[in-house]
């Protein structure tokens, strides 16, 4: 488990932190604490809006899921 305070975390908002994180889940798994898990690893709120976006779903495993997410564009 991280240490960090929430302040020193650094942000996440790289493609390849997004794909780190997706295939580091423990499928399956619900929209809600995919949300979650995202906001503890400090995520951009840009990519917490867009797991806001997607369906209340169960999903099966990272490609389900990144499928549905969608190219992430943090600019």
């Amino acid at each position: 488990m991280d240490d960090r305070t929430t302040t020193e975390k650094k942000i996440l908002n790289s493609a390849q932190d997004v794909d780190n994180f997706l295939n580091e889940l423990d499928y399956p798994i619900s929209k809600d604490e995919i949300i979650n898990l995202a906001q503890a690893r400090g995520f951009d709120p840009n990519f917490i809006s867009q797991l806001n976006g997607i369906p209340d779903e169960e999903y099966t495993d990272s490609t389900d899921l990144s499928d549905t997410i969608g190219d992430v564009d943090f600019s």
